[in-house]
């Protein structure tokens, strides 16, 4: 029992999920540059330590390129078939837990359409 206490969430606000919501939006478009940047260093090692790894002239930038995009849209497909599904779930879950505004509008509004209902079978 004491397991599943520590394992509760707690309600913090929207200042954390906020913060993080926003830094985790911005780091995408840093890691593109990061991307071309590891890109261009792990093509110069390739290349120009050619007596370390073995790889001639065959490689070309353009090659390794296309190979690097390749693997991008590979992993861009299993995202979008496997994970944004269960990540838009489990966001959904978290909200409808956690003073979801809209439910608490729909809670309101189903309370409203009950007494409403009641009138209406009191009038008969």
């Amino acid at each position: 029992m004491k397991s599943i206490n520590m394992l509760k969430q707690h309600d913090m606000g929207p200042w954390l999920g906020r913060t993080k919501d926003v830094y985790g939006r911005s780091l995408a478009y840093m890691s593109i540059t990061n991307a071309f940047l590891l890109v261009f260093n792990a093509y110069n090692t390739m290349t120009l330590r050619e007596e370390y790894t073995g790889i001639d002239e065959w490689l070309s930038l353009p090659l390794f390129f296309g190979v690097v995009l390749l693997g991008l849209g590979f992993t861009m497909i299993l995202v979008w078939k496997f994970e944004l599904a269960s990540t838009f779930r489990y966001a959904n879950e978290q909200s409808y837990k956690h003073h979801n505004p809209i439910k608490e509008h729909l809670e309101d509004m189903e309370a409203r359409l009950m007494v409403k209902i009641a009138e209406l079978k009191d009038d008969d």
